[in-house]
């Protein structure tokens, strides 16, 4: 499942430069408010986000390269009647 424990998309959850003026728009009008997409109400809110951003903060890569499925082609991770 995409979700942590509280409920909240961790891929969802890094802070971007418009992330509190977009990401809950995004969220409502994009995903239709899915439950297996939350972004909770502020980035970083989660423990497991904070931990990778600290430690990419900490190790100051070079280069980040994050690799997702286009159009959703490969989306399973979520079940498709959530409780």
């Amino acid at each position: 499942m995409r979700v942590n424990a509280n409920g909240v998309d961790l891929n969802r959850n890094f802070p971007t430069f418009n992330w509190g003026n977009e990401v809950l728009q995004y969220w409502s009008t994009k995903t239709g408010s899915d439950s297996c997409r939350v972004p909770d109400k502020a980035a970083l809110s989660e423990p497991e986000s904070r931990w990778v951003f600290n430690q990419v903060e900490q190790f100051q890569p070079d280069v980040n390269i994050s690799v997702h499925v286009p159009f959703g082609v490969l989306d399973f991770d979520c079940p498709s009647n959530p409780q």
